[in-house]
């Protein structure tokens, strides 16, 4: 004889006298817990690294997708920086964030916003993290001699509760950060977000891509190329969730991110040039140019 399968959950609930009804076949499995082919591709990307080395510039590089809004913590964006790069300004929402109650306020605003309209904003921007986490003090200090230990623990938690508001957006999420320079006691330094410890913990491994910028001077004098590394190196960190990013990729703005997650760019193509492949499917044009400009000056380059 056949024995019936023990369904465990109408046990528990009978056991421990629920009132509330056991699941009914009316409602299948495939219903609540959807598949992953079922589910939108959204972008968290973390770019971290010195003034000057492009943070600004590639967060705002969303704004050629669509509406952005954008938190200006630091109060950097300029206008027409932006409008020489050829970004549509009109599609970059500026706030500025007064309180930490604000933002919270504005991420409720958002998601009603998207789930209202979906095609409402391609994406929200907060630059930066560092600077948030400063005011954020400045905020808690206010009316008092000094901050306890316990201060900054409310504070690092407000701010980890933050970041999953805003990851959890239905739309493209970016984070900025400064960098921090930390030495180990062999004397070894590392290079990683600049935020106290539980907050930057959080951050990595809330977000899907960290890109570590930098700036490499031009032996022309010309504009420096803005490099994004997305492949963690001895002394700084760095990640690819997806596996589908170059390990450095030159101007590393959110839209080109985003273009190789939804397959516009495929790294492979790169590859399949140096095989012989003639206009591969998905090259990245900007990211060959490079690769051939630094061949010309003998510069090792890796294979992308």
């Amino acid at each position: 004889m056949r024995r019936r399968p023990i369904d465990c959950q109408r046990i528990d609930y009978y056991r421990k006298g629920r009132t509330l009804a056991p699941p009914t076949e009316t409602e299948p499995s495939t219903a609540r817990r959807p598949t992953l082919d079922t589910q939108t591709t959204f972008v968290n990307l973390l770019l971290y690294g010195d003034p000057g080395s492009g943070k600004t510039t590639g967060a705002t590089g969303l704004a050629r997708a669509g509406r952005l809004v954008y938190v200006d913590a630091e109060n950097g964006l300029k206008r027409q920086p932006l409008e020489t790069l050829g970004l549509p300004t009109e599609n970059i929402q500026v706030y500025r964030p007064a309180t930490f109650a604000g933002l919270e306020e504005l991420a409720g605003e958002l998601r009603a916003e998207l789930t209202h309209d979906p095609d409402a904003y391609v994406g929200v921007v907060l630059d930066s993290l560092s600077e948030i986490q400063r005011a954020l003090i400045e905020e808690d200090a206010r009316g008092r001699y000094r901050l306890t230990q316990g201060d900054y623990g409310e504070n690092t938690q407000k701010l980890r509760r933050g970041l999953r508001l805003y990851r959890d957006l239905p739309c493209h999420v970016g984070f900025t950060a400064h960098v921090r320079r930390d030495e180990d006691d062999d004397g070894e330094v590392h290079f990683g977000p600049a935020l106290t410890p539980a907050v930057a913990g959080d951050l990595l491994g809330l977000v899907d891509v960290v890109c570590h910028t930098h700036a490499i001077a031009r032996l022309d004098g010309q504009e420096p190329d803005y490099l994004g590394a997305f492949r963690p190196g001895r002394k700084f960190v760095a990640k690819d969730r997806f596996g589908l990013l170059p390990p450095r990729l030159i101007n590393p703005t959110f839209d080109r991110v985003v273009a190789y997650v939804e397959g516009d760019y495929r790294r492979e193509a790169l590859r399949e040039v140096d095989a012989g492949v003639t206009d591969p499917q998905g090259l990245d044009r900007e990211q060959y140019e490079y690769r051939l400009r630094m061949a010309a000056v003998g510069t090792h380059e890796r294979k992308d």
